[in-house]
């Protein structure tokens, strides 16, 4: 076995997580996966295989899925019965029962809710192992944004430099410029103010909009944008529609919740996701019969997704 590996999630705060790790241990990683949580069991079972010649696994960033749960744990637990060491460094909340199942397999936890994961891997990680512009720009940078806090000026460019759809090559450049030491480059510069013009034309033209009033609970659904984030396009719904909470659809099922004050946290679970109490995700499984439907109602999905959305509500 020869090397370290890393499982991380897509977004900046993950990728950054992920080069602060490999820049504290001077290492760069053999192997790097960059997913959801809803498919960490999946891609654990896919690349058995590469991760059995590891010596070391390193999950960042990524949240309990329950419905992968029972198949994570025993995954996780064939590859430490091989003396392979995994960590895991997490900012969600997680349930006891899912601290206790992993620990019991040996799976060395750092969870701490205070911060963001890239705050995560620096506390209990790297903390005295790296750079003062890693210290005082990225961390509290990349958390400002990842918290939706912007207590640090950068915090707007962080939660933007890296896009759902953006390429997993992008994701390996910034992660290998903070490998460098580098918190920041005119490279990423140029990156955000291309994405910032777009979501400005993107926000002035928002498409279809699902309402829906439950129990005192207002609830605005809409399809993702490709040129907005869905923590920005969520914000302007929930300012534009007087809502409690917003709703980020996909087409095939995956949904993103905000809100300002409703624990949304506890309908993702309901929902099959999980993630934070004002910021939350699940996938649901959209029936044929509303897909087939949305080639003549382009509103269909959005309905049948308020609609369990609003079910979850109540």
């Amino acid at each position: 076995m020869t090397g370290y590996g890393i499982i991380t999630h897509t977004d900046t705060d993950g990728v950054a997580g992920a080069g602060l790790y490999a820049l504290a241990l001077s290492q760069w990683p053999s192997l790097i996966y960059f997913t959801e949580p809803y498919r960490l069991h999946e891609l654990l079972e896919e690349e058995s295989k590469s991760l059995r010649e590891v010596e070391r696994l390193v999950l960042i960033d990524l949240g309990i899925n329950p419905s992968g749960f029972t198949k994570l744990v025993e995954q996780l637990a064939g590859l430490t019965s091989r003396n392979i060491v995994v960590e895991w460094f997490d900012h969600h909340l997680w349930e006891e029962e899912w601290v206790r199942a992993l620990n019991r397999v040996g799976v060395k936890l750092y969870l701490d809710t205070s911060t963001c994961a890239t705050g995560v891997v620096y506390k209990y990680f790297a903390k005295g192992r790296v750079g003062y512009e890693i210290e005082n720009e990225l961390v509290p940078g990349v958390c400002a944004g990842d918290l939706w806090t912007f207590d640090h000026w950068r915090g707007g460019w962080y939660l933007r430099l890296i896009k759902r759809r953006d390429s997993d090559s992008w994701r390996l450049k910034v992660m290998r410029e903070i490998f460098k030491g580098r918190a920041w480059t005119n490279s990423f510069t140029r990156r955000v103010e291309e994405v910032m013009d777009a979501e400005l034309k993107a926000l002035s033209d928002v498409g279809g909009v699902v309402v829906r009033d439950v129990d005192g609970v207002r609830i605005v659904t809409a399809f993702e944008s490709d040129s907005v984030e869905n923590s920005f396009l969520a914000a302007y719904l929930l300012s534009r529609f007087n809502g409690d909470i917003a709703v980020v659809a996909s087409a095939d099922g995956k949904i993103s919740l905000r809100s300002r004050r409703v624990d949304v946290r506890r309908i993702a679970l309901k929902l099959g996701g999980g993630g934070h109490m004002y910021a939350s995700g699940a996938r649901i499984q959209i029936p044929y019969s509303t897909r087939l439907l949305s080639l003549f109602n382009k509103k269909a999905v959005l309905n049948y997704v308020a609609g369990r959305v609003a079910s979850a509500v109540k």
